[in-house]
């Protein structure tokens, strides 16, 4: 399992955060609430998207190739400049 290179704990997944643009339709309810469906992702609005540790939130890795070989395992310290 890898371990964070910030908190050194050991950790089986990142958390990925990102602000998309998002468009959907916003239809009213028959209990008059709004529901929301066809929903479109139209892009990121801020580059680059982040992979953050679960442990102690420090940004890891920006893209998602890093993001896939350090949870694999085949990344080790120094490999890759990480975020």
């Amino acid at each position: 399992m890898p371990k964070c290179p910030k908190c050194g704990k050991e950790i089986d997944h990142l958390v990925y955060q990102s602000y998309e643009l998002v468009t959907a339709t916003a239809l009213l309810t028959p209990a008059n609430t709004i529901d929301y469906a066809s929903w479109e992702l139209r892009g990121i609005t801020r580059d680059p998207p982040e992979y953050r540790c679960p442990e102690c939130s420090a940004t890891l890795f920006d893209n998602e190739e890093d993001a896939e070989a350090f949870l694999r395992g085949e990344m080790k310290d120094g490999d890759r400049e990480t975020a």
